[in-house]
């Protein structure tokens, strides 16, 4: 008899019978129909223990330490149905949730220029988040809960300066403004929510392809960026300065206006000379901010 028969002499007899109940419980049961029409395998229905332990081997291709630890229950990388965090499948670009088998694609960042450089980091994991939900939130579309005092506060002092037909030309950087005034600072996050709110005006909405392509943009730079960056930095350049220069890289004058650079002419100095290697070493056009 070796070790192993001696250290584990039930294994062999109770995994068999284990797994045949299992197998029969799940037999008995009738498959729920939202489940056979999610997981669904090169176009056949998938619902048995062996079939789903092909999805599992598939999915954990990807190593599971890499998961996101900073996902936003938001991002598409995280399943509200069943409350967890889906596989990420690189080859075809999509994430999967284990559960029910729901899926959605992602933007893979090309990494032909890396050189070595691995920028697989919460670092990254979490500016992309960032990123993600800037884009969102200058979108208006959040769910925070504006209190009604708050916004009775805004409208009050909007109507000093305008009556109801001049309400169109009020700017978001107008309720940042009142924003300071009235001390609620902590609300700058929130100010096209409140733009919207109260003036009635319509956000700017990107489509799929324009929140996409800056996003992939947004990757591509991070690599030239831990590289590059002054030492003892670690804060990226401002979200606003960024999509600016990378709406107008991409060809959207309309969407780079809609964000403002910095006033400071010396933090825009710096900004601008950082913007510039980054420029440089990804072969894109720099130019300089007016």
């Amino acid at each position: 008899m070796s070790a192993t028969d001696r250290t584990c002499p039930q294994v062999d007899v109770i995994f068999p019978r284990v797994l045949a109940r299992a197998l029969a419980i799940h037999h008995k049961n009738e498959p729920d129909q939202r489940f056979l029409k999610r997981m669904k395998v090169g176009g056949r229905e998938t619902c048995s223990i062996t079939s789903f332990l092909v999805v599992k081997t598939d999915a954990t291709l990807v190593d599971e330490d890499e998961v996101d630890d900073f996902i936003d229950k938001d991002d598409d990388q995280y399943c509200e149905l069943c409350n967890t965090v889906k596989v990420l499948e690189p080859r075809s670009a999509q994430s999967i949730c284990l559960t029910c088998g729901e899926t959605n694609g992602y933007m893979v960042p090309d990494t032909s220029f890396r050189e070595g450089v691995s920028i697989h980091t919460p670092y990254l994991y979490k500016r992309s988040n960032h990123f993600r939900d800037h884009l969102k939130r200058v979108q208006g579309r959040e769910s925070t809960q504006i209190e009604p005092d708050v916004l009775e506060k805004i409208s009050q002092e909007l109507a000093k300066t305008y009556n109801h037909d001049e309400l169109c030309k009020v700017t978001p950087k107008d309720i940042r403004l009142i924003l300071k005034q009235l001390g609620l600072s902590r609300l700058y996050n929130h100010t096209t929510r409140i733009w919207c709110l109260t003036t009635d005006q319509e956000p700017l909405i990107l489509t799929q392809t324009q929140e996409g392509e800056l996003l992939h943009l947004f990757q591509l730079i991070q690599a030239p960026w831990e590289r590059l960056r002054p030492e003892g930095r670690s804060n990226m350049l401002s979200y606003s300065y960024l999509i600016h220069k990378m709406a107008n890289i991409l060809g959207y004058p309309d969407v780079a206006e809609r964000f403002s650079l910095l006033k400071s002419k010396e933090k825009m100095v710096v900004q601008d000379s950082l913007w510039k290697t980054i420029c440089n070493e990804l072969g894109f056009r720099f130019e300089r901010s007016a």
